[in-house]
């Protein structure tokens, strides 16, 4: 970077972008991080202890490409037709690989499985991914105690069956049944979220809940 001793000279708007904010972190905390910021700015929240780097339309840790999503409340849901999570979406680039890791935690007032899920993906992406619970209409490995479980690598599309059953725990009237799911996400020449997607499997109600966590983390691109 050329040096500039400011001698009889104005200070511009993009000197200041040049010579400052390019070079600085910014104090604030994760509610009061700059309302415009240029790619690669860099700050540090005083509440989170995190350093961030703006990345692509996101802010990310500094010196890894790693976002989480994580709910903020229970959801309830009561239709069979399929639709957005409200909280568990994240933003991916174009021409990347990512590690997926999820962490779904689920009831309903229906025994057996009752929650139905699946991913949407940019258009030209591949997934693979698998989950401990079968796939829709895939009978799996029927272990000792009767639960399906199952180790099949599926595509971003392919629905799975995740076990809610009626009982106590966890603040409710039913018991809460807990979904680990991991994968690799290759995206395109597209951008766009990858957005989990679920469904009840019957008629009846079906909640995912708070703090049911997704992490990507980009390893290669």
């Amino acid at each position: 970077m050329p040096f500039k001793d400011w001698g009889l000279e104005v200070l511009t708007s993009a000197d200041v972008n040049t010579y400052l904010m390019q070079q600085v972190i910014i104090r604030c905390t994760s509610t009061t991080r700059p309302g415009s910021p240029a790619e690669g700015w860099h700050i540090y929240e005083t509440d989170t202890r995190r350093f961030l780097v703006y990345k692509s339309g996101s802010w990310v840790r500094e010196g890894e490409q790693e976002l989480y999503a994580v709910k903020t409340s229970d959801e309830s849901y009561s239709s069979t037709s399929m639709h957005n999570d409200a909280h568990l979406v994240l933003p991916v680039a174009a021409n990347r690989t990512y590690w997926m890791d999820l962490l779904l935690m689920g009831s309903g007032t229906l025994s057996g499985h009752n929650l139905v899920a699946r991913w949407s993906v940019p258009s030209g992406s591949t997934m693979l991914w698998a989950s401990n619970h079968p796939a829709l209409n895939d009978p799996g490995v029927t272990s000792t105690s009767g639960n399906n479980v199952n180790k099949r690598v599926c595509d971003a599309g392919t629905e799975i069956n995740i076990r809610v059953s009626v009982g106590g725990g966890h603040g409710t009237t039913n018991a809460v049944y807990t979904t680990r799911a991991r994968g690799i996400l290759k995206t395109g020449s597209t951008t766009g979220n990858l957005q989990l997607q679920w469904r009840c499997g019957s008629g009846t109600t079906a909640t995912v809940h708070e703090l049911s966590t997704l992490r990507l983390q980009a390893i290669q691109g």
